[in-house]
């Protein structure tokens, strides 16, 4: 049996590794594996209203095992599902907190970020 070279095959957010045999048999079929790339998402609720709100996070990324919460008022979790976090705006006018879910396969070494504002309103004066 003669073995071409290693082909990767790019396939929306799947890698697929293969070496391509002449004869297909079980063993062949044995050396296909796949790569997939984390996804980060999430899930937020709790901002209706003026400042103090608190907002309860839900991760829901899929095909990673490590996580980055950075929820842009300089305060960071490493938890799947942080707890749910308060934020304060002693402006008058309403403030964006920019945060950003950090996703990684610790054994691909692989990342994928998803960013989203947070709008709290001024609080009662």
């Amino acid at each position: 049996m003669k073995n071409t070279p290693l082909t990767i095959l790019l396939i929306g957010l799947t890698i697929i590794l293969y070496t391509g045999c002449e004869k297909a048999d079980e063993a062949d079929r044995a050396n296909v594996g796949t790569l997939t790339y984390p996804i980060a998402s999430f899930s937020y609720s709790g901002n209706n209203g003026p400042a103090p709100v608190v907002i309860t996070f839900t991760n829901t990324s899929q095909y990673s095992n490590s996580f980055k919460w950075s929820f842009g008022d300089g305060t960071l979790s490493y938890k799947h599902t942080p707890e749910p976090h308060r934020y304060d705006n002693n402006t008058m006018e309403p403030k964006n907190f920019m945060v950003v879910l950090t996703a990684e396969d610790t054994i691909s070494g692989l990342t994928n970020t998803r960013s989203q504002p947070i709008l709290v309103l001024p609080g009662n004066k």
